[in-house]
């Protein structure tokens, strides 16, 4: 039998992250298959640098604010994604989800085709420049 070690590293809101190994022994095909991450990989939106540059700019500008709602779009994020709904007077976050929906996959999936674009490399998170 083969195994191997994974690095995990997941941050968190800035003052605290994690990182920690997996050891990894026998076959986990069954576990990309079961999430379907060929899919998933394949329908991440490539950006540029500067569409990257751009949207690191504006949450600079609310870094450390009160008492406002994020208006992005939540129409390419994974169903399942929890996403920053507001954050009131006193600074406490707010969290919402995409709803978990095999139709609003099928549907988010198609929309993505559509609107990819070419010509970009893919970095971690799901944000290709």
């Amino acid at each position: 039998p083969t195994s191997s070690q994974v690095l995990m590293f997941s941050f968190g809101s800035g003052l605290a992250a994690t990182m920690f190994t997996l050891k990894v022994a026998g076959d986990t095909s069954h576990i990309a298959e079961a999430s379907e991450l060929e899919l998933r990989l394949k329908e991440r939106i490539q950006r540029t640098p500067e569409e990257f540059s751009s949207t690191l700019a504006d949450r600079e500008t609310k870094y450390g604010k009160f008492d406002w709602t994020p208006s992005s779009s939540t129409e390419e994020l994974f169903p399942g994604t929890f996403y920053l709904g507001n954050v009131d007077k006193f600074g406490r976050r707010s969290y919402k989800r995409v709803p978990v929906s095999p139709f609003r996959w099928v549907a988010a999936a198609a929309s993505l085709r559509r609107r990819r674009l070419g010509g970009g490399v893919c970095v971690v998170f799901g944000v290709c420049v």
